[in-house]
């Protein structure tokens, strides 16, 4: 093995699991050399008293420290234990100089260990954090993290909610709305204009889009929304203002929900004007009382105009809608496509509410293909 160059020993040593990389890094020195950082490089934990144990061993071994770039953080914690271990988690997360990707997923009352810590590096945040009573510190966690180019932030604070107006007013005046802050009442989650200037991406819920879009080069969106609080009225209106107000075009869009926001899309050719993937996933199909023949009008209608105004599309997944799986035929499928070609639009990619998936090889040529299902 001492023959053999360290490049090929490392590759060897990255496709190991972490048990037999713990076996290799006992060899000798030289495995303990090259396994250590691949040891530590991500951390994954979803036990409490994993946790404290490894932050231990961060404190004591800062070389190890230095080797983690990920850290996933999965726990149910109990608040009294961690009140009694609060300065050794700190500590131990303050070691973390590369640190690029952290996800956490606790409770708002223990996110106070998070202040004082910085991450230099970090580009990739993940949270499934409930932003309630207090969610200062995440604020500020924010705040002192402008490197962050990914946020994924899905808890909601208890006070965040959306001002009422009129959704009939229209979306000619999406520039103008970008001043006015839609978030009330006084004390809701909200970030300075300057906080995040390089957040390309972010997944989250539909009421953070308006605290994350606006003013930031965010060209990757992903919203998700519960059943009971879908894309209606003024807050479907906030989220295209949003959208129209980022710094950088928004070239993908992701909806994940139980229903599918059709005022959301037929607002997209004013707001997003360079739009290459819209994807509607995980949305119910037609109410009871309700035709495959009415939803499909609607779908057809509200991509007719996405279609018209949109050259740029390459990409379209359209609603899952299982209960219309079979009466949407194939020929049907081919007809839509067929009758979209007027548009000179540049799609290459289009997935049916019936989970069929079709592609042409280049735009603006070649013919459909089924690839299923």
């Amino acid at each position: 093995m001492d023959s053999l160059p360290t490049e090929i020993v490392l590759v060897v040593l990255e496709l190991l699991p972490k048990t037999s990389l713990c076996t290799a890094s006992t060899l000798n020195r030289s495995f303990h050399r090259l396994s250590r950082p691949l040891l530590y490089k991500s951390i994954h934990i979803d036990r409490l008293d994993a946790f404290i144990q490894c932050c231990r061993t961060l404190i004591c071994s800062p070389d190890a420290a230095a080797c983690v770039l990920e850290l996933e953080l999965l726990l149910d914690p109990v608040v009294d234990v961690f009140s009694a271990f609060r300065r050794l988690i700190t500590n131990a997360l303050k070691n973390l100089h590369s640190l690029k990707s952290l996800h956490i997923g606790w409770d708002a009352p223990l996110l106070s260990i998070l202040d004082g810590c910085t991450f230099p590096n970090l580009t990739n945040l993940s949270s499934v954090l409930q932003l309630y009573p207090d969610p200062e510190p995440m604020r500020s966690f924010l705040i002192r993290h402008p490197l962050v180019k990914y946020v994924c932030i899905s808890g909601e604070h208890s006070n965040l909610s959306l001002h009422q107006g009129n959704l009939a007013e229209g979306v000619d005046d999406l520039p103008h709305r970008a001043n006015h802050h839609p978030l009330a009442p006084a004390g809701a989650f909200h970030l300075p204009a300057g906080a995040l200037p390089n957040l390309a991406s972010f997944t989250g819920s539909r009421l953070f889009a308006p605290i994350f879009i606006p003013g930031r080069p965010v060209n990757n969106v992903s919203l998700a929304w519960k059943a009971s609080d879908g894309f209606t009225g003024s807050s479907m209106l906030h989220i295209v203002s949003a959208l129209a107000n980022s710094s950088k075009p928004v070239e993908s869009i992701t909806c994940y929900g139980t229903d599918w926001p059709m005022g959301l899309v037929l607002s997209l050719p004013y707001a997003c004007t360079s739009l290459k993937e819209l994807k509607l996933v995980k949305c119910k199909g037609p109410q009871e009382g309700e035709h495959f023949s009415d939803d499909y009008e609607r779908l057809n209608f509200a991509f007719d105009i996405v279609l018209r105004h949109l050259p740029s599309l390459t990409t379209l997944e359209m609603p899952r809608i299982p209960s219309i799986s079979s009466p949407m035929s194939e020929d049907l499928e081919k007809a839509s496509l067929d009758s979209w070609r007027r548009y000179e639009c540049g799609l290459e990619s289009v997935v049916f509410p019936s989970g069929a998936q079709w592609q042409r090889p280049s735009k603006m040529g070649g013919e459909w293909r089924r690839l299923g299902p």
